[in-house]
């Protein structure tokens, strides 16, 4: 008690201080700069409740003020003392009378000065209540006491029940069993679900009879969704796609969510079907609108879904307990909940163990991950438990200490099949905006990643920026394909490194975040490759889309303007230009009929200008024990008349040495015969005259290389070999062109 006396004081001094600072006291007024109390509130019973004592803190004299109905022992007293509360019996003619709430004022000097106490007796806090309607109950204020008489249940969740009188509809939270077409009697308090009024005190449903339901006209919502508001529950119509609870429309940035469906309902049989739910809304943010179904018509399947997860499911814990969302808002320091630690520790667990996942971590000097702390709340865990939660999705991850997540068995999955994973992962940054620098991998347990180096692992670059103070953190979509899964498939993402030294030897983290898990049916027959096989290693973007204007990064696309790079689809390889003295631009280049050639444009394109002699074209790509093979590269390249026409493909794995790919040693002059000079080169964009100017030559190289084991970097670049111009009657000029367009693949066959 000493300890909480003295943590009084030192409040009471610096309120006192400020006090002092700020207000118009005269030093001669007796009365106390600075109150407190040891409690903010008092509960008593209805009858026969015991006195309660609060100790009063204060630098001066005070006074007190209570209501009639309460009985303090003093009116007044000076600096530290014990004040004795008391009430007597809550009764009115020999009966409980209403609950009573009022506030004990502890006044000194001024109205800073002050200490209030919410003090409240129980009784009885239906008497004297008359029976409402549900209009009523939508202008009432929260803690308001609500009677409804014979109104009936058109809806049911898993946490409650709709009912209606026909003109207005309420939710009542409860756990109490009832069935659509029941009338009810219901007592409780009103307060606030969703935004929306609600019964969220419930103490009584009695069952009085049932009747057929009539259900309202709906309102199709579907075309609106994402501009659909209500303040109070409306019975709508939204046709979609079922992803878990989730209806998913074309071209909405929202999404319907089906809210606390029973099993009745049996979603997981309907997801990837196209559907039809009718039902009440229950409450709009700025993501989804909430929906209680009444009913759910299946409209056929639309895609195969074999899991997904949006993890929604936090949203009630991290709301109860105060979880930031650092991705949304790009703030580093939004709060982050230890999933052990928090409030909500139990039902996260019962949900996290339920739905089959499985925590693993690993800290410096480990080389492979482990199962982390047991899956239930635990006070007491260390940093080998830092998962985290926020609003809504996961963070895994601190100083020193990585964290992964295993996903439960593809167990719907019947025989073999090809999937696509997708989900949305992040780095981390500091709060100066310093990223956590690293790579994600998806491991497999049975089946074999499309198109990667590893068959049972996939590596996953992050585009986010890579320069102290300037990295933000910005959702990466990812999207790959495993061939052959079946229901034993386990899969784990985990950031590649084991040992959060290995890419952040500085800072000693690998923090990341995870959302938006979804595995569907990728279609296709499921074959096992042949050794000697060849596979895709990367495959860059060129849509065919005349409105496609390549500003800034999206659009379908992975551009970067400002640094004037493009990554392939799946993120980890990259074609960049280089020693030019303009920026480069990627966007749609229409043909115009009356005096552009066939095949030079009506495509997007990449365009450099000015390129010098020496200057290239840079593919890189990451590759992992490779065998001895040869790869491919091919694409569509072209010039200006005044653009450069001989290029020399080179390899390399560091990036420094260079071994030319498919060269030939020529003399070439310019056409009037003049400045001859040998000139080694892999290809010509208009040998021989053979092109129109901006006409594209098809690109198609091999290059036969040794096995690559372990982790490498494949480097391809197209080098400038001389300055003869695109129509070799002059050197290049320096606004001359030149482009690359797709289709732009790199391959590798064994």
């Amino acid at each position: 008690m000493r300890f909480i006396k003295n943590l009084y004081r030192s409040a009471l001094a610096a309120v006192a201080g400020v006090l002092a600072l700020t207000g118009c006291q005269p030093e001669e007024s007796p009365l106390s700069r600075a109150i407190l109390t040891s409690v903010s509130g008092m509960q008593f019973a209805a009858q026969n409740a015991e006195p309660q004592t609060i100790t009063v803190y204060a630098d001066a004299d005070w006074t007190v003020e209570a209501p009639e109905w309460v009985t303090v022992d003093v009116t007044s007293g000076s600096r530290t003392m014990d004040v004795t509360v008391s009430v007597a019996d809550n009764l009115r003619d020999g009966a409980l009378d209403n609950p009573k709430k009022d506030t004990i004022i502890f006044r000194g000097y001024n109205l800073l000065s002050n200490a209030y106490v919410i003090v409240s007796q129980d009784g009885d806090k239906y008497r004297d209540v008359p029976a409402t309607d549900i209009s009523g109950i939508l202008s009432m204020k929260d803690e308001d006491v609500v009677i409804l008489d014979e109104t009936q249940v058109v809806a049911v969740s898993s946490k409650g029940f709709v009912v209606s009188d026909g003109a207005a509809s309420v939710f009542v939270l409860s756990s109490e069993t009832v069935a659509v077409g029941d009338k009810v009697n219901v007592k409780g308090s009103k307060g606030t679900l969703n935004e929306l009024a609600a019964v969220t005190i419930c103490d009584e449903v009695e069952i009085v009879g049932d009747a057929a339901v009539t259900y309202p006209a709906t309102s199709d919502i579907t075309a609106s969704l994402d501009a659909y508001a209500a303040t109070k529950m409306e019975y709508v119509e939204v046709t979609g796609t079922l992803d878990g609870a989730n209806v998913v429309v074309e071209g909405a940035a929202k999404v319907a969510a089906v809210l606390d469906a029973t099993a009745d309902f049996n979603l997981s049989s309907l997801n990837g079907h196209n559907v039809t739910i009718n039902g009440y809304s229950a409450g709009v943010t700025a993501s989804l609108v909430n929906v209680i179904v009444t009913e759910i018509v299946d409209l056929g399947v639309d895609e195969i879904i074999y899991y997904s997860d949006n993890f929604e499911w936090i949203s009630p814990m991290a709301l109860a307990d105060g979880a930031g969302d650092a991705v949304g808002t790009n703030d580093p320091t939004a709060n982050a909940l230890n999933v052990w630690k928090m409030a909500s520790s139990a039902d996260f667990f019962a949900k996290f163990n339920e739905i089959g996942y499985q925590y693993l971590y690993s800290t410096v000097g480990m080389t492979e991950f482990q199962p982390g702390p047991a899956q239930e709340p635990n006070s007491s865990v260390g940093k080998d438990g830092s998962l985290y939660i926020q609003s809504n999705y996961l963070k895994f991850g601190q100083t020193s200490y990585s964290g992964a997540l295993v996903l439960p068995a593809l167990t719907a999955i019947q025989g073999a099949a090809n999937i696509q994973i997708e989900f949305d992962w992040c780095w981390h940054v500091t709060g100066g905006y310093k990223p956590d620098i690293m790579t994600l991998s998806v491991d497999a347990t049975v089946g074999q990643f499309a198109d990667t180096a590893a068959p049972t692992s996939a590596a996953l670059e992050s585009s986010q920026s890579t320069v102290d103070g300037e990295s933000a953190i910005q959702w990466q979509h990812v999207c790959i394909i495993l061939d052959g899964a079946t229901a034993e498939t386990v899969l784990t993402i985990r950031p590649t490194n084991a040992d959060p030294d290995v890419q952040n030897a500085a800072r000693h983290q690998n923090r990341w975040y995870l959302d938006n898990i979804k595995i569907t049916d990728a279609g296709g027959a499921v074959v096992t490759p042949p050794a000697g096989g060849s596979r895709t290693l990367a495959v860059f973007p060129f849509p065919n889309d005349p409105e496609f204007t390549g500003t800034g990064e999206g659009a379908g696309t992975k551009w970067n303007l400002e640094e004037g790079w493009l990554l392939s689809e799946d993120g980890k390889s990259r074609l960049s230009a280089h020693e030019i003295p303009k920026a480069l631009t990627y966007k749609y280049e229409a043909r115009n009929p009356e005096k552009d050639a066939e095949g030079t444009k009506d495509h997007v394109r990449v365009l450099a200008t000015g390129m010098p002699v020496g200057g290239y074209w840079l593919f890189t790509v990451p590759v992992k024990d490779m065998p001895a093979g040869t790869y491919n590269i091919t694409y569509n390249h072209s010039a200006s008349a005044t653009g450069p026409n001989y290029f020399l493909m080179e390899v390399s794995v560091d990036g420094q040495n260079w071994v030319p790919a498919g060269a030939q040693t020529t003399t070439e002059t310019f056409k009037d015969g003049s400045n001859g000079r040998e000139v080694t080169w892999t290809y010509a964009l208009n040998q021989g005259g053979a092109n129109a100017a901006n006409v594209a030559c098809t690109v198609d190289v091999d290059y036969t290389a040794p096995a690559l084991p372990g982790e490498n970097t494949l480097y391809v670049r197209a080098k400038i070999a001389d300055d003869m111009a695109y129509g070799a009657t002059k050197a290049m000029g320096g606004s001359g062109t030149n482009r690359i367009w797709g289709p732009c693949e790199i391959t590798f066959t064994e």
